[in-house]
């Protein structure tokens, strides 16, 4: 039997352990909410040491980003064949993550903790916020490729968007209709981008 035959690889293994510390983590949200979720709680009702948890995130933050939001967000790059159904289907994504849970319960926290943090905010920004950037990029590339869009369309601009617009309706006016949400957002980030709606 050769080593890798006997012994699971690595990657298996921490596979294994993130799945498991992603559903501890969405039991002790559900149960606990964010303020009440502690590194040392995952660990105890995980099975899983906390060094090995402070090894992989520094903060409780950044392991509730990750496991519980980040991961939950993950999908297929976005490409419809439009600005404007890409566009769609990014402002879906995002309204989401706002308005539907863990990320209803989670953001205000989150973003809580990041005000009083700015070592914490420039890691999530690193590790996690500019991937967001990075796929904008790449849609509002396609579109001008196509000629849907002049050249040198803001990416800032858009990104500041999404992310505002949703928190903004959902946390400060109370608003939570997940497609009506999804359609006045799309129609604001084509209209950021001076783009027209699809027909």
């Amino acid at each position: 039997m050769t080593q890798r035959e006997g012994r699971a690889p690595r990657d298996t293994r921490r596979a294994r352990t993130d799945a498991r510390l992603a559903e501890t983590v969405g039991d002790l949200l559900g149960r606990l909410s964010y303020a009440g979720l502690t590194i040392e709680r995952v660990a105890s009702e995980s099975g899983v040491a906390k060094t090995t948890i402070y090894r992989r995130w520094g903060t409780k933050a950044e392991m509730v980003f990750d496991l519980a939001i980040h991961r939950a967000e993950e999908q297929p790059s976005i490409d419809t064949g439009s600005l404007a159904g890409d566009i769609a289907v990014l402002a879906g994504r995002a309204v989401r993550l706002v308005a539907a849970e863990p990320g209803r319960a989670v953001l205000p926290g989150l973003l809580a903790d990041m005000s009083g943090d700015s070592e914490l905010t420039d890691r999530l920004r690193q590790g996690f916020i500019a991937a967001a950037r990075d796929d904008i990029a790449v849609i509002l590339d396609r579109a001008e490729g196509r000629g849907e869009l002049s050249t040198g369309a803001s990416v800032t601009d858009v990104h500041a968007a999404l992310l505002g617009i949703p928190y903004a309706q959902v946390h400060l006016l109370g608003r939570n209709d997940i497609d009506a949400l999804t359609g006045s957002l799309t129609a604001q980030l084509l209209a950021v981008l001076h783009a027209r709606p699809s027909d």
